[in-house]
């Protein structure tokens, strides 16, 4: 049986800033832009200024936890109450990875993934991005000003924000999926490093396999849509998991490797992963939606600062493989 996937409450927005002072970028953007987007947007919502929400009277109620740390609000499934399981209704997509300059004047563009009831809370989420970039970025706490906020969907991309008209555009956000009547060969294109893991051991290059991803990506598409979609999805887990496994693959995937500073654990993590090229043969129509999905959620760990990305490509394997063995 394929699950019942529709119109699901998935959007995703390109926002675009002018820079006014250099912005310089290490390796991969997105865990710092994570870091300036949930200051900023715990600055605006709070309105007790604790310093933690551990005790906050507000807690059920206020959109920062709901938005950036859904684990901390009481749940009465208490076995749905770690950071594991409770994904966040959130992704950024940073700019392609590499480090650089943007220099004044030059155009800084990153996209976001919402979900479910973050949706309605677009236009804080577009104040909060504002204040972070006044604000500055980075070590070099460069800045920029917002120009535009972009909704792109799969057939059209259109301004719902800008500079010359701040006011945001009605606009419907919701994501048709399609529909699949056959069994069919993917072939993906993972950008951002993708990390998988068995008996808590991040897999590497020649240890993942298909099965392992698609079981993946079962999950986090079933926790979202019980968590933050309102859809919950009815199907035989252990049968899903099942066609998970005997799907074939190729691969052309390498280690990425890639480390950040956390302030909040005071640590360095190497939050490395796989890239490149995957092609999955004949995926069972049963497993399509979950694929499909997949570009909008990501997959794999560390998704909220936009680790686990890939598109589905067109481009025929035989000539990826005689590209990469020239």
């Amino acid at each position: 049986m394929i699950p019942e996937f529709s119109a699901l409450p998935i959007a995703r927005y390109r926002f675009n800033f002018r820079v006014t002072s250099a912005i310089g970028t290490q390796l991969y953007a997105g865990s710092a832009l994570r870091g300036a987007f949930g200051h900023a947007l715990r600055q605006l919502a709070c309105v007790t200024k604790a310093k933690t929400c551990d005790a906050c009277p507000l807690l059920q109620t206020c959109p920062y936890p709901r938005i950036f740390s859904p684990h901390e609000i009481p749940r009465e499934q208490e076995k749905f109450t770690t950071i594991q399981q409770i994904p966040v209704p959130y992704l950024i997509e940073p700019p392609p990875m590499g480090s650089r300059i943007y220099e004044p004047g030059a155009e800084f563009c990153f996209n976001m993934v919402l979900m479910g009831s973050s949706l309605t809370q677009l236009p804080m989420i577009i104040m909060a991005w504002r204040r972070a970039f006044l604000r500055g970025l980075g070590k070099t706490e460069g800045k920029a000003e917002l120009t535009s906020v972009v909704l792109i969907t799969q057939n059209e991309n259109r301004i719902v924000y800008s500079e010359e008209a701040p006011v945001l555009v009605q606009h419907k956000s919701t994501l048709t999926m399609p529909r699949y009547t056959a069994a069919r060969d993917l072939h993906l294109l993972v950008s951002t490093p993708l990390r998988l893991q068995r008996s808590k051991k991040i897999l590497g290059a020649r240890d993942i396999d298909a099965g392992i991803l698609l079981r993946n990506l079962i999950r986090r598409v079933s926790l979202l849509a019980q968590f933050q979609l309102g859809a919950a999805i009815a199907f035989d887990v252990h049968h899903y998991n099942a066609l998970a496994d005997q799907v074939k693959d190729e691969r052309r995937l390498s280690w990425q490797d890639w480390s950040r500073y956390s302030t909040r654990q005071q640590q360095k993590m190497d939050l490395g992963g796989v890239q490149g090229h995957w092609l999955l043969r004949e995926v069972p129509v049963e497993l399509l939606p979950f694929v499909y999905l997949g570009q909008w959620v990501h997959v794999g760990k560390e998704t909220s600062f936009g680790l686990g990305g890939y598109q589905i490509v067109e481009d025929h394997w035989q000539s990826i493989q005689r590209d990469r063995s020239a």
